[in-house]
């Protein structure tokens, strides 16, 4: 019976014919971009191939401005409208720069190229008939998957037991997160981290192999499983951070506050 239950479950999750069509015709869009490309470093390599290859760096380095960028947004446990925020700004910074070497691309192609050459020609044709291709569209092919349970399953483990130990001392604040975040899944991500380092010394605690009694949930568990693990994994990691605010001093002349930020660990 539990079986056949996993088994609904996993075809639920499985993408219908429309998600797989949307997906398959933005693959589509993408071969014919570089289908364009293709063809222009094919029959004008001298004019074009500096060219491309400038365009190609200046893309290659909005993947990493982007982590950055999303790296500095700060996690509010539970709470996601600032992250959220923070994160379409982020996105929004990514768009201004793709058009931004988008444009210079054409400029520069523009300068080294003559746009009456035929190569742009055939290459501009290359991408329309492309284009024309993928809006009529290819008929998917219906394959029969056969999914293959993991023993864990099947003999009653979770597939990572640290996991779910740690969703479930933070699931409450999970939840809020999931429901704030309105699918922003980069924003959901920071949320979740900020829920972990709310709890973390308690994760760090009832989540690793080690001998204190809050574990020993976690560790019959994971020993049955055989997936024990003596540190929080990098997918559920958290950092612990005390933060404490105390007026030491007070006179007629001046107040002065003491503002005092510790990091807790284990023992």
């Amino acid at each position: 019976m539990t079986k056949n239950v996993l088994l609904v479950v996993l075809m639920l999750l499985l993408p219908g014919p429309s998600t797989a069509r949307a997906g398959a015709g933005a693959q589509c869009r993408a071969m014919c971009q570089q289908t364009y490309f293709d063809t222009l470093l094919a029959q004008c390599p001298i004019c074009s191939r500096d060219v491309v290859n400038a365009r190609t760096a200046c893309l290659g380095g909005l993947s990493g401005a982007f982590q950055a960028c999303t790296g500095a947004c700060l996690p509010f446990p539970g709470r996601c409208t600032l992250t959220h925020e923070c994160v379409d700004a982020c996105r929004t910074a990514r768009l201004v720069q793709r058009a931004r070497c988008e444009r210079r691309f054409n400029h520069q192609l523009r300068v080294a190229c003559d746009v009456s050459l035929p190569c742009l020609v055939a290459a501009s044709q290359a991408r329309r008939d492309c284009r024309k291709s993928c809006r009529g569209g290819t008929p998917l092919t219906t394959t029969t998957t056969t999914t293959v349970l993991p023993a864990a399953l099947v003999r009653g483990c979770p597939q990572d037991t640290q996991r779910q130990c740690v969703f479930q001392v933070a699931a409450r604040c999970y939840g809020q997160c999931d429901d704030r975040c309105q699918g922003d899944s980069i924003a959901l991500k920071i949320c979740r981290r900020g829920c972990r380092d709310a709890v973390c010394g308690l994760l760090r605690g009832a989540c690793t192999f080690n001998d204190r009694a809050q574990s020993a949930p976690y560790r019959k568990l994971c020993d049955a499983c055989g997936d024990c693990a003596a540190e929080l994994d990098q997918a559920v990691a958290c950092e612990v951070t005390t933060t404490s605010t105390s007026v030491s001093t007070s006179s007629t002349n001046t107040t002065s506050t003491s503002t005092s930020t510790t990091s807790t660990t284990l023992r």
